[in-house]
């Protein structure tokens, strides 16, 4: 709630229209709502799929419907956020109709048990979203709207391509627990995913990197061309991105060695956030870049140093 209030008070100091903020915050809402801890669990995968894809479609059908001027443009984040939380709301439904589950209030000492069990994962979670998310933010405060735009353009393509992978690797984990939990199968078994999936981000990332000026301006029009060698970029970041999931969450998370994962990407979030300070108020767009892939290269060299250092 602290964050809440914070991000509120920020939004109102620097937007002219914070309810533009408010209306996209209903996204989170939903998120926290939708169980993909359960489906993960018990392996039914298919209705995170399912529901998303239903969910999206329909609500993406409303926007191009009720959308009609740009006067209307405070629809999109509503419609947006309503459909990650019918998305969230319905999921809740099917654990409890489908699956017999019965929901209750838990006990505090519970919650905190809970909590300290997963806080590796959630410092992880919010280091992430540092590595990837603070560039964007200290080049708005020292760039014009323009560049931030350009860069928030190719940054949305990215984004869809690592979506490409995110049902795959959520397949995987709860196999991946399994499979890591036996030291004579765990290493055999990283090893081939690494080899299939992260052959599978190199294919694709290459194919985006050939293609990027002809995708660009197929999606955003003739004016994005020059600023296509940003997608070109951001496919290193995906590959090593890919590899560090297989690394951090199919195999140190999925065999309770999150501990490394953590350390890991505390020192490559420090040095990210670093390396966005001092390089982009220089070379801004350019500079979130090199701070990004060295930030996840980073990482990638930390988890393994700590795979070999401490034999896990």
């Amino acid at each position: 709630f602290f964050i809440l209030t914070l991000l509120i008070i920020l939004f109102k100091k620097f937007s002219s229209d914070p309810w533009l903020y408010y209306l996209t915050f209903g996204t989170v809402l939903g998120q926290i709502l939708f169980p993909v801890w359960f489906f993960q669990g018990v392996e039914q995968m298919r209705y995170i799929t399912i529901i998303n894809i239903v969910s999206k479609i329909l609500f993406t059908i409303a926007i191009f419907v009720l959308v009609k001027q740009s006067s209307d443009y405070l629809l999109v984040p509503l419609l947006t956020s309503l459909g990650a939380i019918f998305a969230g709301i319905y999921s809740l439904f099917l654990v409890y109709k489908r699956f017999d589950i019965k929901f209750k209030i838990q006990k505090i000492h519970i919650l905190i048990s809970y909590l300290k069990g997963g806080s590796n994962l959630f410092y992880t979670s919010v280091l992430g979203n540092l590595l990837t998310s603070s560039g964007t933010v200290i080049l708005s405060f020292v760039s014009t709207n323009t560049v931030v735009g350009y860069y928030s353009a190719a940054e949305r393509l990215f984004r869809a391509v690592v979506g490409l992978f995110a049902p795959i690797t959520q397949a995987l984990y709860p196999i991946s627990c399994r499979k890591v939990m036996y030291e004579e199968t765990a290493r055999s078994y990283i090893r081939k995913i690494a080899l299939i999936i992260g052959g599978m981000a190199f294919f694709i990332g290459t194919t985006v990197a050939i293609f990027s000026e002809k995708i660009i301006t197929i999606v955003y029009g003739g004016a994005f061309p020059s600023y296509s060698y940003i997608l070109a970029v951001m496919m290193i970041w995906l590959f090593f991105g890919v590899i560090n999931n297989i690394i951090g969450i199919q195999y140190l998370s999925a065999s309770r060695k999150d501990k490394f994962y953590t350390f890991s990407f505390v020192v490559a979030g420090l040095v990210t956030v670093l390396l966005n300070l001092v390089l982009i108020p220089h070379l801004l767009i350019n500079g979130v870049l090199v701070a990004m892939i060295v930030g996840e290269i980073l990482l990638t060299i930390c988890m393994l140093a700590l795979i070999f250092r401490f034999k896990l």
